[in-house]
Protein backbone atom coordinates (compact mmCIF):
# COMPACT_ATOMS: atom_id res chain seq x y z
CA UNK A 1 0.00 0.00 0.00
CA UNK A 2 1.18 3.34 -0.96
CA UNK A 3 2.28 6.14 2.22
CA UNK A 4 -1.34 7.96 2.80
CA UNK A 5 -1.45 11.37 2.24
CA UNK A 6 -0.83 13.24 5.40
CA UNK A 7 -2.30 16.93 4.49
CA UNK A 8 -5.82 18.11 4.66
CA UNK A 9 -7.06 20.11 1.47
CA UNK A 10 -9.53 21.68 4.06
CA UNK A 11 -10.99 21.22 7.42
CA UNK A 12 -14.17 19.84 6.80
CA UNK A 13 -13.20 17.67 4.00
CA UNK A 14 -14.95 14.02 2.78
CA UNK A 15 -13.44 11.46 0.27
CA UNK A 16 -15.27 8.95 -2.00
CA UNK A 17 -13.63 6.18 -2.77
CA UNK A 18 -13.94 3.24 -5.23
CA UNK A 19 -12.68 1.91 -8.30
CA UNK A 20 -13.11 2.80 -11.49
CA UNK A 21 -17.33 2.65 -12.52
CA UNK A 22 -18.38 2.14 -9.38
CA UNK A 23 -20.38 4.94 -9.51
CA UNK A 24 -18.61 7.37 -7.34
CA UNK A 25 -18.99 10.51 -9.62
CA UNK A 26 -22.27 10.06 -10.08
CA UNK A 27 -23.25 9.50 -6.20
CA UNK A 28 -20.96 12.81 -5.52
CA UNK A 29 -22.86 15.03 -8.49
CA UNK A 30 -25.92 14.29 -6.71
CA UNK A 31 -24.89 15.05 -3.29
CA UNK A 32 -23.59 18.30 -4.52
CA UNK A 33 -26.74 18.91 -6.58
CA UNK A 34 -28.89 18.26 -3.35
CA UNK A 35 -26.66 20.34 -0.94
CA UNK A 36 -25.19 22.97 -3.19
CA UNK A 37 -28.12 25.60 -2.76
CA UNK A 38 -27.44 25.80 1.04
CA UNK A 39 -23.42 25.38 1.27
CA UNK A 40 -20.13 26.15 -0.71
CA UNK A 41 -19.25 22.96 -1.95
CA UNK A 42 -15.83 22.41 -3.30
CA UNK A 43 -14.57 19.27 -5.44
CA UNK A 44 -11.26 17.47 -5.48
CA UNK A 45 -10.27 14.72 -8.24
CA UNK A 46 -7.35 12.20 -8.05
CA UNK A 47 -7.17 10.50 -11.54
CA UNK A 48 -4.66 7.74 -11.53
CA UNK A 49 -4.77 8.26 -15.34
CA UNK A 50 -3.70 10.95 -17.68
CA UNK A 51 -6.16 13.58 -17.54
CA UNK A 52 -7.24 16.75 -20.33
CA UNK A 53 -9.15 20.14 -19.27
CA UNK A 54 -8.57 21.06 -22.53
CA UNK A 55 -9.06 20.18 -26.52
CA UNK A 56 -6.76 19.82 -28.65
CA UNK A 57 -6.03 23.21 -30.97
CA UNK A 58 -7.21 25.28 -28.39
CA UNK A 59 -4.96 28.01 -26.77
CA UNK A 60 -3.77 27.18 -23.92
CA UNK A 61 -3.72 23.16 -24.64
CA UNK A 62 -1.01 24.44 -27.52
CA UNK A 63 0.38 26.76 -24.81
CA UNK A 64 0.54 23.94 -22.30
CA UNK A 65 1.85 21.22 -25.09
CA UNK A 66 4.65 23.75 -26.26
CA UNK A 67 6.45 23.20 -22.61
CA UNK A 68 4.57 25.49 -20.49
CA UNK A 69 5.04 24.89 -17.09
CA UNK A 70 1.63 26.23 -16.18
CA UNK A 71 -1.35 28.07 -17.65
CA UNK A 72 -4.41 30.18 -16.50
CA UNK A 73 -7.44 30.73 -18.24
CA UNK A 74 -10.50 32.92 -17.38
CA UNK A 75 -13.39 34.85 -18.35
CA UNK A 76 -16.44 37.07 -16.64
CA UNK A 77 -17.84 33.27 -14.39
CA UNK A 78 -14.78 30.98 -14.22
CA UNK A 79 -11.12 29.98 -14.51
CA UNK A 80 -9.18 26.92 -14.76
CA UNK A 81 -5.50 26.29 -14.29
CA UNK A 82 -3.40 23.78 -15.15
CA UNK A 83 0.52 22.67 -14.38
CA UNK A 84 3.00 20.15 -14.79
CA UNK A 85 3.46 19.80 -11.28
CA UNK A 86 1.17 18.51 -8.32
CA UNK A 87 -0.44 21.73 -6.67
CA UNK A 88 0.98 21.87 -2.84
CA UNK A 89 -1.45 20.81 -0.28
CA UNK A 90 -1.26 24.10 1.86
CA UNK A 91 -2.13 26.14 -1.79
CA UNK A 92 -4.78 23.78 -2.09
CA UNK A 93 -5.78 24.64 1.08
CA UNK A 94 -6.05 28.89 0.51
CA UNK A 95 -7.65 28.06 -2.75
CA UNK A 96 -10.77 26.38 -1.33
CA UNK A 97 -10.90 28.11 1.97
CA UNK A 98 -13.82 29.73 1.37
CA UNK A 99 -15.70 26.79 0.55
CA UNK A 100 -17.65 25.55 3.69
CA UNK A 101 -16.55 21.62 2.34
CA UNK A 102 -15.05 19.58 0.02
CA UNK A 103 -16.38 16.50 -1.26
CA UNK A 104 -13.07 14.61 -2.64
CA UNK A 105 -13.11 11.56 -4.91
CA UNK A 106 -9.94 9.41 -4.39
CA UNK A 107 -7.41 9.40 -2.18
CA UNK A 108 -8.44 5.92 -1.03
CA UNK A 109 -4.58 5.52 0.64
CA UNK A 110 -4.75 8.62 2.40
CA UNK A 111 -5.89 9.81 5.66
CA UNK A 112 -8.79 12.10 5.07
CA UNK A 113 -12.00 9.96 6.52
CA UNK A 114 -14.09 8.49 3.92
CA UNK A 115 -16.85 6.63 2.44
CA UNK A 116 -16.08 3.37 0.57
CA UNK A 117 -18.07 2.99 -2.49
CA UNK A 118 -18.47 -0.67 -3.81
CA UNK A 119 -18.23 -2.04 -7.18
CA UNK A 120 -19.54 -6.02 -8.00
CA UNK A 121 -16.33 -7.66 -7.81
CA UNK A 122 -16.48 -7.14 -3.84
CA UNK A 123 -12.42 -6.39 -4.39
CA UNK A 124 -12.99 -2.94 -2.36
CA UNK A 125 -15.00 -4.65 0.05
CA UNK A 126 -12.07 -6.80 1.08
CA UNK A 127 -9.60 -4.53 0.75
CA UNK A 128 -11.41 -3.17 3.35
CA UNK A 129 -11.75 -6.42 5.50
CA UNK A 130 -7.99 -6.51 5.01
CA UNK A 131 -7.50 -3.29 7.00
CA UNK A 132 -6.20 -1.41 4.04
CA UNK A 133 -8.13 1.92 4.28
CA UNK A 134 -8.14 3.82 7.59
CA UNK A 135 -10.95 6.32 8.12
CA UNK A 136 -13.56 4.77 7.13
CA UNK A 137 -17.11 6.20 8.15
CA UNK A 138 -19.73 4.49 5.61
CA UNK A 139 -19.80 2.17 2.77
CA UNK A 140 -22.14 2.65 -0.08
CA UNK A 141 -23.06 -0.22 -2.60
CA UNK A 142 -25.65 -1.45 -5.13
CA UNK A 143 -27.47 -3.77 -3.11
CA UNK A 144 -30.14 -2.26 -0.83
CA UNK A 145 -29.00 -3.78 2.15
CA UNK A 146 -25.76 -6.00 3.67
CA UNK A 147 -25.71 -7.46 6.86
CA UNK A 148 -24.06 -5.63 9.99
CA UNK A 149 -21.54 -8.65 10.11
CA UNK A 150 -20.09 -7.79 6.95
CA UNK A 151 -19.33 -4.65 7.83
CA UNK A 152 -18.64 -4.50 11.46
CA UNK A 153 -19.69 -0.94 12.94
CA UNK A 154 -19.74 1.30 9.74
CA UNK A 155 -23.34 2.45 8.14
CA UNK A 156 -24.15 0.82 4.82
CA UNK A 157 -26.55 2.87 2.30
CA UNK A 158 -27.68 1.96 -0.81
CA UNK A 159 -26.05 3.79 -3.78
CA UNK A 160 -29.31 5.27 -4.98
CA UNK A 161 -30.54 6.11 -1.72
CA UNK A 162 -29.36 9.68 -2.61
CA UNK A 163 -31.38 11.39 0.53
CA UNK A 164 -30.17 9.27 3.04
CA UNK A 165 -26.40 9.49 1.95
CA UNK A 166 -26.63 13.46 1.75
CA UNK A 167 -28.02 13.50 5.34
CA UNK A 168 -25.58 11.33 6.17
CA UNK A 169 -23.08 13.94 5.02
CA UNK A 170 -25.09 16.49 6.38
CA UNK A 171 -24.36 15.36 9.87
CA UNK A 172 -20.93 14.32 9.68
CA UNK A 173 -19.54 18.00 9.14
CA UNK A 174 -21.95 19.36 11.57
CA UNK A 175 -20.71 16.87 14.58
CA UNK A 176 -17.44 17.81 13.82
CA UNK A 177 -18.39 22.03 13.35
CA UNK A 178 -20.86 21.65 16.49
CA UNK A 179 -17.51 20.11 18.86
CA UNK A 180 -15.24 22.95 18.27
CA UNK A 181 -14.95 24.94 21.55
CA UNK A 182 -15.71 28.66 21.65
CA UNK A 183 -12.97 31.09 22.70
CA UNK A 184 -13.27 34.63 23.48
CA UNK A 185 -10.20 37.16 22.62
CA UNK A 186 -10.50 40.53 24.66
CA UNK A 187 -8.00 42.81 22.48
CA UNK A 188 -6.07 44.72 25.12
CA UNK A 189 -2.60 44.77 23.34
CA UNK A 190 -2.98 48.43 21.55
CA UNK A 191 -0.92 50.87 22.46
CA UNK A 192 -3.88 53.69 23.08
CA UNK A 193 -1.62 56.60 21.44
CA UNK A 194 -4.76 58.49 21.07
CA UNK A 195 -6.46 57.67 24.08
CA UNK A 196 -3.59 58.92 25.63
CA UNK A 197 -4.01 56.15 28.38
CA UNK A 198 -4.46 52.66 28.57
CA UNK A 199 -7.90 52.10 26.57
CA UNK A 200 -8.33 48.48 28.40
CA UNK A 201 -8.58 50.07 32.10
CA UNK A 202 -10.98 52.76 30.90
CA UNK A 203 -13.94 51.97 33.64
CA UNK A 204 -17.11 52.77 31.70
CA UNK A 205 -19.47 49.91 33.79
CA UNK A 206 -17.99 49.99 37.53
CA UNK A 207 -15.10 48.15 36.29
CA UNK A 208 -12.11 47.79 33.76
CA UNK A 209 -12.81 47.28 29.96
CA UNK A 210 -10.79 44.24 30.38
CA UNK A 211 -12.95 42.71 33.03
CA UNK A 212 -16.41 43.93 31.70
CA UNK A 213 -15.38 42.67 28.10
CA UNK A 214 -14.60 39.05 30.02
CA UNK A 215 -17.84 38.95 31.47
CA UNK A 216 -19.46 39.89 28.17
CA UNK A 217 -17.64 37.27 26.58
CA UNK A 218 -17.93 34.55 29.29
CA UNK A 219 -21.81 34.22 28.69
CA UNK A 220 -21.18 32.54 25.50
CA UNK A 221 -17.85 31.26 25.66
CA UNK A 222 -15.88 28.23 26.76
CA UNK A 223 -13.03 30.24 28.03
CA UNK A 224 -11.95 33.69 27.60
CA UNK A 225 -8.27 34.77 27.28
CA UNK A 226 -6.85 38.32 27.27
CA UNK A 227 -4.67 39.45 24.17
CA UNK A 228 -1.89 41.30 25.37
CA UNK A 229 2.06 42.29 24.87
CA UNK A 230 4.22 40.54 27.04
CA UNK A 231 4.86 43.66 29.39
CA UNK A 232 1.55 43.94 29.95
CA UNK A 233 0.82 40.58 31.64
CA UNK A 234 1.25 41.97 35.57
CA UNK A 235 -1.22 45.31 34.87
CA UNK A 236 -3.42 45.11 37.82
CA UNK A 237 -6.29 44.86 34.90
CA UNK A 238 -4.83 42.37 32.86
CA UNK A 239 -2.94 40.11 35.51
CA UNK A 240 -5.73 38.31 37.20
CA UNK A 241 -7.00 36.66 33.86
CA UNK A 242 -5.77 34.19 31.49
CA UNK A 243 -3.64 35.51 28.73
CA UNK A 244 -2.23 34.75 25.03
CA UNK A 245 1.13 37.07 24.58
CA UNK A 246 1.56 38.39 20.82
CA UNK A 247 3.50 36.93 18.90
CA UNK A 248 3.15 38.83 15.78
CA UNK A 249 4.25 42.43 16.78
CA UNK A 250 3.90 45.89 15.33
CA UNK A 251 0.94 44.74 13.00
CA UNK A 252 -2.21 45.94 14.94
CA UNK A 253 -5.13 43.82 16.13
CA UNK A 254 -4.19 41.13 13.48
CA UNK A 255 -1.52 39.98 15.49
CA UNK A 256 -3.71 38.77 19.08
CA UNK A 257 -5.70 37.76 16.22
CA UNK A 258 -3.26 35.36 14.38
CA UNK A 259 -1.43 34.40 17.56
CA UNK A 260 -4.97 33.72 19.29
CA UNK A 261 -5.36 31.16 16.39
CA UNK A 262 -2.26 29.59 15.96
CA UNK A 263 -2.35 28.67 19.52
CA UNK A 264 -5.73 27.03 19.20
CA UNK A 265 -6.25 26.25 15.54
CA UNK A 266 -9.32 23.93 15.92
CA UNK A 267 -11.50 26.84 18.19
CA UNK A 268 -13.48 29.17 17.17
CA UNK A 269 -12.40 32.63 17.75
CA UNK A 270 -15.00 35.40 19.57
CA UNK A 271 -12.91 38.29 18.68
CA UNK A 272 -14.14 41.90 21.31
CA UNK A 273 -11.85 45.10 21.23
CA UNK A 274 -11.85 46.67 24.41
CA UNK A 275 -12.96 49.78 22.70
CA UNK A 276 -16.34 48.82 22.02
CA UNK A 277 -18.22 49.75 25.62
CA UNK A 278 -21.36 49.31 24.06
CA UNK A 279 -21.24 45.88 23.79
CA UNK A 280 -22.75 43.63 25.96
CA UNK A 281 -23.84 40.40 26.73
CA UNK A 282 -27.01 41.15 24.39
CA UNK A 283 -25.12 41.49 21.80
CA UNK A 284 -22.75 38.84 22.32
CA UNK A 285 -25.79 36.40 22.58
CA UNK A 286 -27.02 37.87 19.39
CA UNK A 287 -24.40 36.81 17.19
CA UNK A 288 -23.17 33.69 19.15
CA UNK A 289 -26.42 32.57 18.08
CA UNK A 290 -26.86 33.93 14.45
CA UNK A 291 -23.02 32.26 14.14
CA UNK A 292 -22.62 30.54 10.74
CA UNK A 293 -19.93 27.77 11.74
CA UNK A 294 -19.10 27.06 7.59
CA UNK A 295 -18.15 30.44 7.12
CA UNK A 296 -15.06 32.12 7.12
CA UNK A 297 -16.68 34.66 10.18
CA UNK A 298 -19.81 35.75 11.40
CA UNK A 299 -19.96 39.72 12.10
CA UNK A 300 -22.38 43.05 12.40
CA UNK A 301 -22.52 45.10 9.29
CA UNK A 302 -22.23 48.47 10.44
CA UNK A 303 -25.63 50.14 8.74
CA UNK A 304 -23.58 53.45 9.03
CA UNK A 305 -20.56 52.42 6.67
CA UNK A 306 -21.99 49.41 5.18
CA UNK A 307 -18.89 46.94 6.24
CA UNK A 308 -18.54 44.00 8.21
CA UNK A 309 -16.73 44.45 11.68
CA UNK A 310 -14.07 42.55 12.53
CA UNK A 311 -13.65 43.31 16.27
CA UNK A 312 -16.31 42.37 17.35
CA UNK A 313 -16.55 39.37 15.25
CA UNK A 314 -16.62 34.92 15.38
CA UNK A 315 -14.04 33.66 13.69
CA UNK A 316 -14.30 30.00 12.65
CA UNK A 317 -10.79 27.88 12.51
CA UNK A 318 -10.35 28.35 8.64
CA UNK A 319 -9.55 32.28 8.94
CA UNK A 320 -5.93 31.29 10.77
CA UNK A 321 -5.35 30.61 6.86
CA UNK A 322 -6.65 33.70 5.54
CA UNK A 323 -4.42 35.64 8.17
CA UNK A 324 -1.42 34.16 7.40
CA UNK A 325 -2.25 34.47 3.83
CA UNK A 326 -2.61 38.05 3.96
CA UNK A 327 0.48 37.98 6.81
CA UNK A 328 2.51 36.35 4.34
CA UNK A 329 1.95 39.60 1.62
CA UNK A 330 1.91 42.20 3.94
CA UNK A 331 0.54 43.42 6.97
CA UNK A 332 -2.91 42.12 7.49
CA UNK A 333 -5.79 43.99 8.21
CA UNK A 334 -8.80 42.20 9.43
CA UNK A 335 -11.14 44.32 7.52
CA UNK A 336 -9.37 43.60 4.71
CA UNK A 337 -9.42 39.82 5.40
CA UNK A 338 -13.82 40.28 5.58
CA UNK A 339 -13.80 42.10 2.77
CA UNK A 340 -12.20 39.46 0.79
CA UNK A 341 -13.76 36.78 2.11
CA UNK A 342 -17.36 34.32 2.07
CA UNK A 343 -18.95 35.65 5.66
CA UNK A 344 -21.94 36.06 7.52
CA UNK A 345 -22.94 39.30 8.66
CA UNK A 346 -26.09 40.61 10.59
CA UNK A 347 -27.33 43.71 11.54
CA UNK A 348 -27.35 45.25 15.27
CA UNK A 349 -30.18 46.26 17.42
CA UNK A 350 -28.50 49.89 17.65
CA UNK A 351 -25.64 51.56 15.44
CA UNK A 352 -24.00 52.80 18.86
CA UNK A 353 -23.23 49.51 19.79
CA UNK A 354 -20.40 49.02 17.26
CA UNK A 355 -18.80 52.23 18.24
CA UNK A 356 -15.04 52.51 19.11
CA UNK A 357 -13.66 55.27 21.63
CA UNK A 358 -10.18 55.84 21.07
CA UNK A 359 -9.75 59.61 22.79
CA UNK A 360 -10.01 61.60 25.59
CA UNK A 361 -13.33 63.45 24.01
CA UNK A 362 -14.98 60.49 22.95
CA UNK A 363 -14.34 58.98 26.31
CA UNK A 364 -16.25 61.70 27.75
CA UNK A 365 -18.96 61.72 25.82
CA UNK A 366 -19.23 58.22 26.36
CA UNK A 367 -19.20 58.16 29.32
CA UNK A 368 -22.31 59.87 29.49
CA UNK A 369 -24.26 58.01 26.99
CA UNK A 370 -23.38 54.76 28.87
CA UNK A 371 -25.50 55.58 31.58
CA UNK A 372 -28.10 56.40 29.46
CA UNK A 373 -28.15 53.63 26.88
Amino acid sequence: MSRGFQDMFHSLELAFCGHSGSGKTTLIEKIISQMSHQFQIGYIKHDIHNFEMDHKGKDTYRAYTSGAQKVYINDQKKSAFVTKKNISPELLKTLYNDCDFVLIEGYKDSKIPKVIVLDDDGKMLDRYHQGEFCNVLAICGRQMTMKPTVLSSVPYFNRDNILKITQFVKNYFKTIVTRRPMYGLVLTGGKSLRMQRDKSSINYHGTNQTSYSNEVLNSVCDKIFISCRKQQETLPHICDHRQIHDMFLNIGPAGGILTAMMQHPDANWFVLACDLPFVDTDTATYLFKNFDPYKLATTFLNPVTQRPDPLCCIYSPKARFKFLEHFIHGSPKPMDILMSSDIKTVGPVDFKILTNVNTPKEYKLTKEEVTNF
